[in-house]
């Protein structure tokens, strides 16, 4: 019958050496063997993922690096600061200040003629002074010499956190006042950011002197901050801060020059210059980048997801591991970079909206 002859089947199958199972140790070793290459192509996945992430990384960063930066920042320093005879040698008190301030700075960033000005370089918004000054009251002459026939009737402390003058004053520095907008005798706060200079740290505040926008207005700016002596004694610190823009070369030109008073006497400078890029080219190449950071994007919202997947799964035991906190930290840092640029881009899309208006 059926059941007979299904039996004898097997039997005889059984008996055939073709299906006899292998050895276990055989089968194990295939099994190690196909984990093993399981895990070399999972590796290979990962190392190629991560190559063509810092590769995108790499041509992100380095599209802000421009060769063009360095021959703009030379021609800065040259043309303003250490190129130049009247900022080298007579930049030591406020009369050299005066005279580099209306030899060098205003002609070149408001003068239209080709052969005394910088035309390749067009100025925005224009030159803001600003000064930082300490109070009459700061500092207490020795008993010993205040006591005596000297002709010392004061003296002046350096600048401090304490000794910062934050009052407001009516065209001198004699009578304070009620704080008005658009007035250079008025303490403006948080209109900057800290800044170390040669001596101390700078606050974000000040009185602020604006020169104008054409070239008559700063000539006269200038020459009435020099009648009504809006510079002292009590003056610690001149900022002067100018923004040009190249757009032969699509680049902008950051400048601050800090001159320190100290209570020693004297002038010390530190010129700072910067030359960045806020605005890609409509090229090839800037297509090319865009096109890069979308990748990186969808890279890290790919491994954002992995990692928030890994995590949920492991619960404590994913923060046992050190490579884990690196990708922690990676993508950190990737989010915060993106944040950043869009920062940047909104800014400079509301300064240039201010400066067109």
């Amino acid at each position: 019958n059926a059941e007979a002859i299904h039996a004898r089947m097997l039997q005889e199958k059984q008996a055939d050496a073709r299906y006899q199972p292998p050895p276990y140790q055989t089968a194990e070793n295939h099994r190690l063997l196909k984990e093993k290459e399981h895990q070399m192509y999972e590796l290979l996945r990962e190392i190629v993922g991560y190559i063509f992430f810092i590769w995108l990384l790499l041509i992100i960063t380095y599209s802000r690096r421009d060769r063009y930066a360095y021959h703009l920042t030379k021609n800065i320093k040259d043309r303003y600061f250490e190129g130049n005879k009247i900022y080298r040698v007579n930049l030591t008190h406020f009369k050299g200040f005066f005279e580099w301030s209306e030899s060098v700075v205003v002609p070149n960033l408001y003068g239209t003629s080709d052969y005394e000005a910088d035309t390749q370089s067009l100025l925005l918004g224009g030159v803001r002074i600003r000064q930082l000054r300490v109070r009459p009251d700061s500092c207490t002459l020795v008993k010993t010499i205040k006591n005596t026939q000297t002709s010392i009737p004061e003296c002046w402390s350096p600048y401090s956190r304490l000794s910062k003058d934050t009052r407001s004053f009516n065209q001198s520095w004699r009578h304070p006042a009620a704080p008005m907008e658009d007035n250079p005798w008025n303490y403006q706060e948080g209109i900057s950011l800290p800044y170390a200079g040669k001596i101390t740290t700078y606050h974000k505040g000040g009185y602020v002197w604006y020169l104008g926008s054409d070239l008559t207005e700063a000539v006269n700016n200038m020459a009435e901050m020099k009648a009504s002596r809006w510079l002292d004694v009590h003056t610690r610190a001149i900022f002067v801060d100018w923004t040009v823009y190249n757009g032969n070369i699509n680049m902008f030109g950051i400048v601050t020059c800090l001159l320190e008073m100290p209570a020693g006497g004297g002038m010390l400078k530190s010129p700072e210059v910067h030359s960045v890029r806020l605005y890609r080219s409509s090229s090839n190449t800037g297509a090319f980048v865009t096109l890069c950071e979308a990748a990186f994007s969808i890279y890290l919202l790919y491994y954002m997801y992995r990692e928030f997947t890994r995590m949920r799964e492991q619960r404590l035991l994913y923060w046992s591991s050190i490579w884990n906190w690196l990708e922690v930290i990676m993508i950190i840092n990737a989010v915060a970079m993106i944040a950043l640029y869009i920062v940047q881009l909104v800014y400079v899309k509301r300064l240039f909206l201010e400066f067109r208006q």
